[in-house]
């Protein structure tokens, strides 16, 4: 090769595909937060509302049963209280 040859300068092209890579690299991950987003919506959203908030169909009873459970047993009182066996009043 000799001094007065002239050699194609390739730095405009190396930036370029430089860039595609960083855009396309940013959009996959816009791209992937937005299906985590969208995945973490569906999820929640079948959960029906109030379903953490328990209530125990026992908490006012004053029967003499519930009442002697709960002085030898009360987490079993507590566990039948708010179980869908006592919201369904099944004795």
């Amino acid at each position: 090769m000799s001094e007065n040859e002239i050699v194609p300068n390739d730095e405009p092209n190396n930036a370029w595909q430089t860039w595609r890579l960083l855009i396309i690299g940013f959009v996959a991950v816009i791209i992937l937060i937005g299906l985590v987003f969208v995945v973490a919506t569906i999820i929640n959203s079948s959960q029906p509302e109030g379903e953490d908030e328990k209530v125990n169909a026992l908490a006012n009873s004053d029967d003499e049963c519930v009442v002697c459970h709960r002085r030898t047993t009360p987490g079993i009182v507590e566990q039948y209280g708010v179980s869908t066996m006592a919201v369904a009043e099944v004795d």
